[in-house]
């Protein structure tokens, strides 16, 4: 069980209430919208990397998005949270077969 879930918001926002309320664990957003906000990498206040670190001083700290297509998002997510939560991993509910990314969870594989 993670010690905490890191979610993209915004297209992680519904599936990250699911996920967190299926894995039983505490869940927290970071603002990280590279389409729709066109934002080039996540945006962490002092108080995001605060939680972040402490919960990834606690345990392993789950890193997600919604979906990995190309997977430069959730990339880019992980990169930017691994010095916070040394046992930092990765998860999206979709992943695309043809992905540069491959987390280290997905609840489905899709092959378009």
């Amino acid at each position: 069980r993670p010690a905490l879930a890191v979610g993209a918001a915004h297209g992680a926002i519904m599936p990250g209430l699911l996920l967190a309320e299926y894995l039983g664990c505490p869940l927290w957003f970071v603002r990280f919208s590279m389409f729709k906000r066109k934002d080039a990498e996540p945006v962490l206040s002092p108080v995001d990397e605060l939680v972040i670190a402490e919960a990834g001083a606690r345990g392993m700290v789950l890193a997600f998005d919604e979906d990995c297509a190309s997977g430069l998002t959730l990339r880019t997510l992980v990169d930017r949270l691994s010095p916070l939560a040394p046992g930092l991993r990765s998860a999206s509910i979709i992943r695309h077969a043809s992905s540069a990314f491959s987390p280290d969870f997905a609840g489905k594989t899709w092959w378009d």
